[in-house]
């Protein structure tokens, strides 16, 4: 966020591309991102010597770095900075993309898809992608299909381990369950991947179970019309 008391008060030297959430009489550029909320996560040990909040693949500050080729060669981790960068202190090493499909209702289904890629043009080895399901998902046993890699639960909690091709981008699915017993709530889900000694985050997936039911027309007509007498009276 950046505030001035002012539109003429102390001097804010604007440089690359800036990316903010709030801001009044800053005077940002059109090449600057205004008004958007960046996605990061909460600070974590990430890597490196210090805590960092990282960005998932849903992230506005993805990719959107200008003169690349003239920022620090590493993030603030020591991540590489690949040719295409991203805005801010960290850089991911992973570009895990998750999805989900299914009725978001207790006692019912659900699938996650992953997409496990690197940020770069170079593929990596020895990726390793955690998914820790939490309440009220329930992970569905032998229920784990990969394009590429290994995969499979340890109780609530999807391990996969494999190469991370630039070119074919391992596809990872698997099913949760809604604990039947679970009350309405909010589903916040999102994958964690370690590569060259750094974390990556996926999106997060919010789903809820809440039942939704829709006035009939007729219904909507007789509460605007109780509104209108309502407020005339």
């Amino acid at each position: 966020d950046c505030f001035r008391d002012t539109p003429t008060s102390g001097t804010l030297t604007l440089t690359g591309r800036n990316l903010v959430g709030t801001q009044r009489w800053c005077g940002f550029r059109p090449i600057d991102l205004v008004g958007v909320d960046a996605k990061l996560t909460p600070l974590a040990d990430n890597g490196g010597l210090t805590a960092t909040a990282a960005i998932g693949s849903d992230s506005p500050a993805l990719g959107a770095g200008l003169n690349c080729e003239s920022s620090p060669l590493t993030d603030q981790r020591g991540a590489p900075r690949p040719a295409i960068c991203s805005l801010g202190a960290y850089e991911p090493t992973m570009i895990v993309t998750k999805s989900a499909t299914g009725l978001f209702k207790p006692g019912e289904t659900v699938t996650y898809t992953l997409q496990i890629a690197p940020a770069t043009s170079t593929v990596i080895t020895n990726a390793v992608v955690v998914d820790s399901l939490t309440a009220p998902l329930v992970a569905v046993p032998g229920s784990v299909t990969v394009s590429a890699g290994a995969g499979q639960f340890a109780g609530n909690t999807l391990t996969w381990s494999g190469p991370a091709d630039p070119l074919h981008p391992a596809t990872v699915t698997f099913q949760a369950q809604i604990d039947v017993q679970a009350p309405l709530s909010l589903v916040v889900n999102r994958a964690t991947a370690q590569a060259q000694g750094f974390v990556s985050t996926s999106n997060t997936v919010r789903n809820d179970t809440y039942e939704r039911q829709y006035l009939p027309g007729i219904a909507s007509e007789h509460c605007r019309d109780f509104s209108d007498t309502f407020s005339d009276a």
